[in-house]
């Protein structure tokens, strides 16, 4: 994953190496006559003390693969905003930054294998829509994708107690009992468990941004490929995540 291609804005309606989520081949480009702007009345322009950096509009836009053999196309909407920025022959301007709220379908912030189950992909997919308009709903959908992949590997969700009362499994054991039922699982089941705590910050915190939702899909990309039996070497991240129980900020 280049995290660079999924900043929280995008700068002058450049699409930065998205690739079609339909064909998974071509990349997306912007259509000029497909992108729309709208005034929102909340951006003070007739305030007396009005400052460019106030201005959030909303925009729509259609962006189309490039690949010949495709050809589709993916919707997008946002707010824009204003910042500046220093060029070096005429100093400070204001450029327009594009925040992505939503695209339909999902452009896929990670590759998903061919072979993911269709239960996975329907959860990452959701990952990847929630991913722009709120970080930690994204978050929390990547620990639902856990529990459901714990269950495709057959790890129990409840027990029997001694009474004969049945009751729901924590993640965290569920992950535990996947470690321990293969000596093959434990770096995957590291990935699982750093996965977790992101996810346990999003629902509980609500505060993770989409930094710490990339570093989980990092850590998810890392997972996917320990599954398919093409792992890298790197697992710093995820000690670092399992180490702090999360991102390692103060909760509020």
């Amino acid at each position: 994953m280049e995290r660079r291609y999924w900043s929280q804005f995008v700068d002058a309606k450049t699409v930065l190496g998205w690739r079609c989520p339909r064909c998974n081949v071509g990349h997306l480009e912007a259509e000029a006559e497909g992108w729309r702007e709208e005034d929102v009345k909340e951006s003070g322009g007739a305030d007396c003390d009005w400052e460019p950096d106030w201005v959030r509009n909303l925009w729509t836009g259609s962006l189309r693969c490039r690949s010949s053999s495709c050809g589709d196309v993916v919707v997008g909407m946002g707010y824009t905003s204003l910042d500046q920025e220093v060029d070096e022959e005429v100093g400070l301007i204001w450029v327009s930054r594009y925040h992505p709220l939503l695209f339909e379908p999902p452009l896929h912030i990670v590759a998903l294998p061919k072979s993911i189950p269709a239960l996975l992909e329907t959860d990452l997919i959701e990952v990847f829509r929630l991913y722009w308009a709120s970080p930690s709903a994204a978050a929390n959908r990547l620990r639902v994708a856990i529990e459901h992949y714990l269950s495709l590997q057959k790890v129990p969700r409840s027990r029997r107690t001694k009474k004969g009362k049945l009751v729901t499994l924590p993640l965290h054991t569920r992950i535990e009992r996947f470690k321990q039922a293969r000596r093959t699982n434990a770096d995957v089941a590291d990935h699982l468990l750093a996965l977790k705590w992101l996810g346990n910050e999003g629902t509980h915190d609500g505060t993770l941004t989409h930094d710490d939702v990339l570093d989980g899909l990092v850590i998810l990309e890392e997972a996917l490929r320990h599954i398919s039996g093409n792992a890298s070497a790197s697992k710093a991240l995820t000690m670092s995540v399992n180490k702090n129980r999360g991102t390692g900020r103060k909760k509020r």
